[in-house]
């Protein structure tokens, strides 16, 4: 099974994205998981790495995410949105399991002043 894994880039090469990738290892045995902190080339343009996320998403069965307290980013909310239309199970990390997320994501733009859109999960 093919596992894509969508958190924030503050959480790449951090004790958290361990944690957080045991946790999907838990729970999906012997899988694959596309993690992008390994394939995505942080200076390449965000339409150029957002393609690159699209693609290992096109070639998984199921997308895991993670977000920090209840907030993620542009980039997290587009990839969960993406896998969704593909009809792929979606799960959120939330403390040590996996929650399934079986209806549309929902969720709140958040006005942060800065040039990066961020969005509160409600749902």
């Amino acid at each position: 099974m093919m596992i894509y894994y969508a958190h924030h880039i503050w959480k790449y090469g951090t004790k958290i994205e361990d944690f957080e990738l045991f946790v999907i290892n838990k729970h999906f045995h012997d899988s694959y998981i596309h993690n992008p902190a390994v394939f995505v080339n942080p200076n390449e343009s965000e339409e150029s790495i957002m393609r690159d996320c699209f693609s290992k998403i096109d070639a998984s069965d199921a997308l895991v995410f993670s977000d920090l307290s209840g907030v993620a980013g542009k980039g997290v909310i587009s990839e969960i949105e993406y896998a969704q239309s593909l009809g792929l199970r979606v799960y959120r990390i939330v403390a040590n399991r996996l929650v399934e997320i079986t209806e549309k994501i929902r969720y709140n733009l958040l006005n942060t002043g800065c040039n990066r859109i961020y969005a509160e999960i409600v749902a």
